[in-house]
């Protein structure tokens, strides 16, 4: 993925399966910043795209169900 905006990417890849070799009690991810801008707050847009959104979701379902997490 090639589009960047401020602040915000997608979870890389790489760093996320070493973290899970960890094996941890849990995944969990944030919202995001609170600290947008007026202009997606005013327009009621979302600032990450939703591929992103679904492709950090994705990492931490697979690594989760790989765990046998229920």
């Amino acid at each position: 993925m090639s589009q960047r905006t401020s602040g915000f990417c997608p979870t890389k890849e790489e760093s996320f399966w070493l973290g899970a070799e960890t094996k941890p009690d849990y995944y969990c991810c944030d919202s995001g910043s609170d600290d947008i801008g007026p202009g997606p707050l005013g327009s009621d847009t979302c600032v990450s795209p939703f591929a992103w959104q679904k492709h950090d979701l994705e990492l931490m379902l697979l690594a989760a169900r790989k765990q046998g997490f229920p």
